[in-house]
């Protein structure tokens, strides 16, 4: 059993994992502009087989999330519990709203660097809902369909993508820098890291920004309704912080996350100067700019 109190590293840590979150002012709503779309985004099919193909995948080594459903119980019903999740999928898309319970998060600090005791050298890991992971899958699938359909995403764009490798990104980088010295033309490279970048994404030009990408209707809506009101909790050695409010970012460790994330960095090879050679790596959200 979990104790209810809060000791003094998980609010220390949960106090900091707030503190970077992004107070994002009123934005322009003309701030998007459109791109041009060959096939627009329809309705996410959220049916009893898609449903049941997803639960056949699960890894029941995985943990539950904070409503306690185990993957494990998830997998060995699929066929008895494929029908009702999908009739809840199709009713939460139809209306625009993804239940409370599966925007709570539990999170695990994460040691990524450094000296243990600085709360700033640990990455947050949301453990949510197993369910809504499955309904976020279906959707991050319409979206990546949607946005390669319409070849809606940058050739300089690696990471979380299929066929488009952390390794693949690296061979292009070296088959750029090859080419450039067997010119005789030397090379300035500079490695930028961005902050915080799942957390301090601010949701209403992401909004925009899916907008600008034909993504419209029910499944911006949707995928609104999945950001606002999402709440954490950090969980250490049994101690369980306060719930706190989570108004930036998307959740580390979710499904959708990283998609957002790649269309909200999709535009940077674009506006970067027209003298730098841009790649964008999304392994720790990072790129490199020649």
């Amino acid at each position: 059993m979990r104790k209810s109190n809060c000791g003094r590293n998980d609010l220390y840590v949960s106090t900091f994992f707030s503190s970077v979150y992004t107070n994002e002012p009123p934005v322009d709503p003309n701030l998007g502009q459109p791109r041009d779309i060959n096939q627009p985004m329809l309705d996410i099919d959220f049916s009893q087989q898609l449903v049941e193909a997803k639960l056949a995948k699960l890894n029941i080594s995985k943990s539950a999330g904070p409503d306690n459903i185990h993957p494990r119980v998830l997998k060995e019903l699929k066929e008895v519990l494929s029908l009702p999740i999908s009739l809840i999928f199709q009713t939460s898309y139809a209306n625009g709203i993804v239940p409370e319970d599966w925007k709570n998060a539990n999170v695990t600090a994460i040691h990524k660097k450094s000296d243990k005791h600085i709360a700033d050298n640990y990455r947050p890991i949301s453990l949510t809902s197993v369910i809504c992971k499955l309904m976020e899958s279906i959707t991050s699938d319409a979206l990546v369909c949607h946005m390669k359909s319409n070849n809606l995403f940058t050739n300089k764009q690696f990471g979380f993508l299929k066929g488009r490798s952390a390794t693949l990104q690296l061979l292009n980088v070296l088959d750029d820098w090859t080419k450039l010295l067997d010119a005789g033309i030397s090379i300035d490279v500079v490695y930028r890291d961005f902050q915080k970048a799942f957390d301090t994404i601010p949701h209403q030009r992401l909004m925009m920004k899916l907008n600008s990408y034909g993504i419209h209707s029910k499944v911006l809506t949707c995928i609104r309704s999945f950001l606002i009101g999402h709440k954490q909790r950090v969980v250490i050695t049994g101690y369980e912080s306060m719930w706190t409010s989570v108004i930036s970012g998307v959740p580390q460790g979710s499904v959708l996350g990283p998609i957002l994330f790649l269309i909200y960095i999709n535009d940077i090879p674009v506006v970067e100067n027209l003298s730098c050679n841009a790649h964008l790596l999304l392994t720790t959200s990072n790129f490199f700019l020649e």
